[in-house]
């Protein structure tokens, strides 16, 4: 099971009941057509800390890089990257792995690669955990979420394999693949095999909000 510390998983656990009311009221306001972003989870997270009395130091709508939501349990304090994915439904014709696409820091205080990966690697390996709303569609067209703890250490960046004249790629040791791409913000993505998403080893579980009909939520997910 991943290993996360007491006192964190316990709050996590704690407050999951008021992030899935949150959520529904997210959804509840598009009507489901719309799935949560990642600064939605953002805000529902927050609302959830503040509901249970946890202090934090979140900016809404701040592009800094760093983690999203720091906040403080008995004067600990926790840099949590919030981040939604998306899991589709695969065809039959795929054939690559099924991966979760999400995007982590921008880095456009950095000019060189080296300098850019030892920021990426500081913030996301020395995190407790990412913590992923996730969005999941099944078979019959159903839709659901899930709010899950996500184990850090996925979220190396190693040398790249590949360089274009649009982004920096490569996959580390845990199979997953990331990229920088060559903008502005110079942001970095992961996709990451959904199997580390399933795997009690690398991933907890905080909720699961059970189906929402696909009739009210008519966002192309396949």
């Amino acid at each position: 099971m991943l290993q996360i510390e007491p006192q964190l998983k316990k709050t996590l656990l704690k407050i999951s009941d008021t992030i899935e009311t949150q959520m529904k009221k997210e959804l509840e306001w598009s009507r489901g057509r719309v799935p949560i972003k990642s600064k939605q989870a953002e805000v529902c997270f927050v609302n959830a800390l503040e509901d249970h009395g946890f202090k934090h130091e979140y900016e809404p709508g701040s592009h800094k890089s760093g983690p999203d939501v720091p906040f403080y349990i008995n004067g600990t304090k926790y840099d949590i990257p919030v981040k939604s994915a998306d899991r589709k439904v695969l065809t039959r014709k795929s054939k690559k792995p099924q991966c979760v696409k999400i995007a982590n820091c921008r880095s456009e205080t950095f000019k060189e690669f080296e300098e850019k990966r030892a920021f990426f690697n500081k913030v996301n390996l020395s995190t407790p955990g990412i913590l992923i709303f996730e969005r999941y569609v099944c078979l019959k067209k159903e839709v659901g979420y899930r709010v899950i703890m996500l184990d850090s250490s996925l979220l190396g960046v190693n040398n790249f394999d590949t360089c274009t004249t649009k982004y920096f790629m490569g996959q580390n040791d845990k199979g997953v693949t990331w990229r920088i791409r060559k903008t502005m913000s110079a942001q970095l993505w992961f996709d990451i095999p959904v199997a580390y998403l399933d795997d009690e080893e690398t991933s907890l579980t905080i909720l699961e909000t059970g189906y929402v009909q696909r009739s009210i939520c008519n966002h192309k997910c396949a």
